[in-house]
């Protein structure tokens, strides 16, 4: 014997994905955006440390 309500499992499963991917996402998109601004900000700051050690190499070699 099958339950009445046995046939909208799937259709609850489906919609409690869609709203913790929705929930995930809007959690993780900000953090993401600070971690690649974050990292941009390391890699401009690591092309001047490169270039003022290059400029100081040149003018001790």
């Amino acid at each position: 014997m099958k339950r009445r309500g046995a046939e909208w499992t799937p259709l609850y499963l489906l919609i409690v994905t869609v709203i913790a991917a929705v929930l995930l996402v809007t959690v993780l998109k900000p953090i993401l955006r600070r971690a690649a601004a974050q990292a941009s900000e390391t890699t401009a700051e690591a092309q001047e440390f490169a270039q003022a050690a290059l400029f100081l190499g040149q003018l001790l070699f």
